[in-house]
């Protein structure tokens, strides 16, 4: 039995639409700061907002790497990848503002991050 053009035509835009939510949930990030004797990193992510995210793994980011994940929620501990190294890496984001000096807040001393 074949569905009339419009049921077909509603179908296929409610598929988009669930597609487009579940993209939209994921958004890449490229390292700025990072450094192995920390866990923690300093992110810029689309429409220059930046982030700390904390590294829940030994797996090692280098600036310059670009990450794809859930940038989104603080929190929740959930994996991204890393594409340059193709690694999985589990994380959590900690803080996430326009203001890099404000990510930076929360980042510890011994980290010896940058401080703007």
């Amino acid at each position: 039995m074949q569905r009339p053009l419009a049921s077909r035509a509603a179908l296929a835009l409610a598929g988009a639409a669930l597609a487009a939510s579940f993209t939209a949930q994921a958004a890449d990030a490229v390292v700025l700061w990072s450094k192995p004797s920390c866990e923690m990193a300093l992110v810029e992510k689309p429409g220059n907002e930046f982030g700390v995210i904390l590294r829940l793994n030994d797996n090692r980011l280098e600036p310059g790497d670009e990450l794809e994940g859930d940038f989104e929620s603080i929190n929740a501990i959930r994996p991204m990848k890393n594409l340059a190294s193709g690694e999985d890496i589990m994380m959590r984001g900690v803080r996430y503002s326009t203001s890099r000096k404000y990510v930076l807040q929360v980042m510890p001393k011994w980290c010896k991050a940058p401080k703007e």
